[in-house]
């Protein structure tokens, strides 16, 4: 058996798709809302492109103000508008003859739908007030746990001095609640969950949040309590001249205080409605045959600058060009 290198000539069909024919069969496979975000993308990324402004077009016969419509053009709206009438007249009667079988689908159907919309997500407050209801507390400690959960802001934080919400509080209860009650009443708030909710600060809800499960907790308790500031600053050496803490157990110490929620309601914020627009629409036009229409109403029509045109035109630098 012998073995030898030849050389051989063929002919081969292959077909190769180019980087730009991928690029293009990528952005048409895009949904609507996609090819929305994609465009934006581009429009931030690449100073050449410009959107074309969309200015509302005349028709292609538009008519003077002398015309005036012929009398058979009146009486063809007089008569598509007696159809229209009488199309109503027809289906508020058909809805008159539903039989009570017919009603009872109706609202079968409507309470399917109800089932299968989701439900709403409970709101922080909501949230806050039904733990509470686990809580062996004196009633009137219960109730102001209940006004300090309704003051809090949007991050979980009690931002108001306990000073302040006391006097609003009996202002609008004509009560003579105390400071030391109100105190009572927010390491109560404190003890729920999401854990850091009702701080006053970052510091304490940092604090809120230590258990003592995590590795290193008296060291980050005294990193939270006194260097916060120099840990924002990357100032490691100084944090371990000043505590004697190993600067490995220091970094160790500060993986830990980065999964703490400096935000503990950022969960509950609300998020924005995404609306659903379609790809395509079917309609039924008056022969009762189908048509498919693409939706692109909503995708801005894109240009090259006219003045990155005329600077390519004007470079005499290939490299420019």
């Amino acid at each position: 058996m012998r073995l030898e290198a030849t050389q051989q000539l063929g002919l081969h069909q292959k077909m190769i798709l180019a980087p730009r024919m991928i690029q293009s069969m990528e952005i048409l496979q895009l949904p609507v809302l996609a090819l929305q975000e994609r465009i934006q993308q581009e429009l931030e990324e690449n100073p050449v492109l410009q959107v074309v402004e969309k200015t509302p077009t005349l028709a292609s016969h538009p008519a003077s103000e002398t015309e005036t419509d012929s009398p058979q053009e009146w009486q063809d709206e007089l008569e598509q508008l007696d159809r229209l009438i009488e199309e109503r007249e027809a289906s508020r009667a058909t809805r008159h003859r539903l039989s009570s079988n017919g009603l009872q689908e109706a609202d079968d159907r409507r309470l399917d739908m109800m089932l299968n919309t989701p439900a709403r997500p409970p709101s922080l407050h909501e949230y806050l007030i039904e733990q509470l209801s686990f809580f062996d507390a004196p009633p009137r400690i219960l109730s102001l746990a209940r006004f300090l959960i309704s003051q809090l802001d949007e991050r979980g934080y009690l931002t108001t001095p306990l000073e302040q919400l006391a006097t609003l509080y009996n202002q609008a209860t004509d009560e003579n609640v105390t400071v030391a009650e109100l105190e009572q009443a927010l390491r109560l708030v404190q003890q729920l969950e999401p854990r850091g909710i009702g701080a006053r600060n970052l510091q304490e809800c940092l604090l809120l949040q230590l258990t003592g499960d995590i590795p290193n907790v008296h060291i980050l308790r005294i990193l939270i309590e006194d260097y916060l500031e120099d840990i924002q600053h990357n100032r490691l050496p100084l944090i371990q001249k000043k505590t004697g803490f190993d600067l490995q157990a220091i970094r160790r110490a500060i993986e830990q205080l980065r999964r703490l929620n400096p935000r503990p309601a950022a969960a509950f914020a609300p998020q924005a409605e995404r609306y659903v627009v379609p790809d395509l629409i079917v309609e039924q036009d008056e022969n009762g045959e189908y048509q498919v229409r693409l939706v692109d109403d909503y995708v801005p029509e894109l240009r090259i600058s006219k003045r990155y045109l005329e600077m390519r035109q004007q470079a005499r630098d290939p490299k420019t060009r």
